[in-house]
């Protein structure tokens, strides 16, 4: 048999699972990849369209989960509108969210839920945060309350590099948390 038609036989997903099979992380997590030919940490891998109308929130937090379990691996984020309807609370070592592109034209975590809750919050964790990545809800209309980002409860070493938060209704809270970085950060268009 040549490669050839090993490779005609195989489909994406085939390879995908050979490539990046079921991590131990992921079986913890009991998180259960939808596309293997992502990476773990890719919100693709878990079923994210990035589209900016489909409800990513379920990719999202299975990537949080995985991460969790790593203790340090990246929720990669592509290029798109990445849409939410919950809001995201990380509570663990080393997750880090990191998007593609840039802040201004990359990776867009687009919140479509109550417009009075916190968009993102960072509770009790540590080492954890966003990188190059735009916040902001889906709507141009002003969030009506809650904060865009909140670090509290404890955190340490948590950071925001690169990240543009717009339309939000207040932009970060910081409160008992010890070594918080916030490098390159943009607020636009808040109440």
């Amino acid at each position: 048999m040549t490669t050839q038609t090993v490779l005609a036989v195989l489909t994406r997903a085939d390879l995908g699972e050979l490539i990046f099979p079921d991590t131990a992380a992921e079986i913890s997590a009991g998180v259960v990849p939808t596309d293997y030919a992502y990476a773990p940490g890719d919100v693709r891998r878990y079923g994210a369209v990035v589209n900016g109308t489909t409800d990513d929130t379920t990719a999202l937090t299975s990537a949080i989960a995985q991460a969790a379990e790593t203790g340090g691996v990246n929720v990669t984020i592509p290029i798109g509108l990445l849409r939410y309807v919950t809001p995201i609370t990380i509570t663990d070592y080393g997750v880090v969210i990191v998007g593609q592109g840039d802040s201004f034209n990359g990776s867009v975590l687009l919140y479509d839920g109550t417009a009075t809750l916190d968009m993102i919050t960072f509770s009790g964790c540590q080492h954890s945060g966003l990188r190059n990545v735009f916040v902001r809800p889906k709507t141009t209309k002003r969030m009506t309350g809650g904060y865009s980002i909140v670090i509290d409860d404890d955190c340490f070493a948590n950071f925001l590099e690169k990240v543009r938060i717009d339309y939000g209704y207040n932009g970060v809270y910081v409160l008992s948390s010890t070594e918080t970085r916030i490098k390159q950060m943009t607020m636009r268009y808040m109440h």
